[in-house]
């Protein structure tokens, strides 16, 4: 098959800040207005070619593809003290980063009597170029990255499945993260995007056994290199937010799952997870080490449905206690979601009731401790919901659909923020 994708992406982004000052009580004085007018668009462009060629004793996969991606952010600012607006150079940044990623990949498996075997490698060269143009700046960066997988599965008999897999794969940052302009948020705190910024490397290694496809166990050991994140500094009076490259993670932790039906009615899904993440928070490529943010975590979470005649149910929830993850902690977060619904006229109506965070939870709570700058967030989306929906289906059901076509641009459109 050989594919060719294109996206454009457009957006406007406008600000409007009022500062105002208060000196003991006494009535305020708005000594300054902020604006901003930041439009932005991305181009993402994409050609590849990938064979299948199934031989006798083994399948092999192999494919070249090339990705350009083109991203314009030109961001202006203006301040107003009283005699007028004019241009805040503090702040007003152009900026062009435009990123062409060459990759190749041969993968090949086989099946050979109780075993399935899969292992394959995959090339990419990149070539990424940022410009500055307000500051006049231009920074070229150019690396070629290997990553390899191998998995072996074992089946003694059918109802024991054993698995291991080691797979080296690639992180990459989202696009507004390397966009080296100030995003506002009062004159104490904004954050800033970081233009040297690498990806992620990771490494993984994953021991799996199932019995019976009713209980399910696994042990996830990984390391990450370049580990990306949200870092805080000080200066002065301001507390600067950026992106940043830390010397690296890792984490181990295993699980079990569980799926049965209990009853005729009942049919349960439980997965029970525990272990370990630790991160080094020093900067990437610094002589020494930073602070190490580590913590032991568990994770409980069951879902349950049942069935009753036309009727059905649905009643899940989760609960993970505190984890560690870059410079952040989490404090641990519980939710519940339940629904009920039925089918009418000969199962071609369906209708559901719904009700998503019942008691209105599911809230992060996170602390910061880095680099002198302690603090507490609390972070609350609108999470609870009450739907009512009817589904109606219709036509031949025996018409087989055609095969949906993935876009080879997707990872692009997931590095898009808001």
């Amino acid at each position: 098959t050989i594919s060719a994708d294109h996206m454009r992406y457009n957006k406007q982004w406008h600000d409007n800040f009022e500062n105002a000052y208060f000196n003991q009580g006494s009535a305020s004085s708005i000594v300054e207005y902020l604006r901003n007018n930041s439009p932005a668009s991305i181009k993402a462009s994409s050609l590849s070619a990938d064979l299948v060629w199934p031989s006798r004793k083994a399948k092999w996969e192999a494919g070249l593809r090339y990705n350009y991606t083109l991203t314009d952010n030109d961001v202006f600012w203006e301040m107003n003290k009283g005699a007028g607006w004019k241009n805040d150079v503090t702040k007003t940044n152009h900026f062009i980063y435009r990123e062409g990623i060459a990759a190749g990949y041969i993968n090949w498996s086989r099946s050979k009597g109780k075993f399935d075997l899969a292992g394959g490698l995959r090339a990419e060269a990149t070539a990424t170029e940022g410009i500055s143009i307000t500051a006049a700046k231009r920074d070229r960066r150019s690396y070629i990255d290997f990553f390899p997988f191998a998995s072996v599965e074992w089946k003694p008999v059918a109802t024991h499945i054993l698995g291991v897999t080691y797979r080296k794969s690639i992180q990459r940052f989202g696009l507004d993260y390397i966009n080296p302009f100030i995003i506002y948020q009062s004159p104490f705190a904004y954050r800033i995007g970081n233009p040297y910024l690498l990806p992620q490397i990771n490494h993984q290694l994953t021991l799996t056994y199932s019995w019976k496809q009713m209980l399910l166990f696994g042990v996830d050991l990984s390391h990450a290199r370049r580990t990306l994140g949200v870092g805080y500094r000080e200066e002065g009076p301001i507390t600067i937010s950026t992106y940043e490259n830390f010397k690296g993670s890792q984490s181990a932790y295993g699980y079990v799952n569980f799926f049965k039906n209990l009853t005729k009615f009942w049919q349960v899904n439980t997965n029970l997870a525990g272990g370990y993440f630790s991160f080094d928070t020093g900067t990437y490529g610094a002589a020494t080490s930073g602070n190490e943010n580590r913590r032991f975590f568990w994770m409980l979470q069951a879902n349950n449905s049942f069935t009753f005649g036309k009727w059905t149910a649905e009643c899940n929830g989760r609960y993970s206690s505190s984890i560690a993850t870059g410079v952040f902690v989490l404090r641990p977060m519980y939710f519940l979601n339940v629904g009920i619904g039925r089918s009418v006229w000969k199962k071609k109506i369906a209708l559901r009731l719904a009700a998503t965070d019942v008691f209105n939870t599911q809230e992060m709570n996170i602390d910061v401790d880095h680099q002198g700058v302690v603090m507490f967030r609390r972070v609350k989306d609108e999470t609870r919901f009450v739907t009512a929906t009817a589904r109606y289906s219709f036509g031949n059901k025996n018409v087989k659909s055609r095969k949906a076509q993935s876009s080879k641009v997707s990872d692009i459109q997931n590095r898009i923020g808001n």
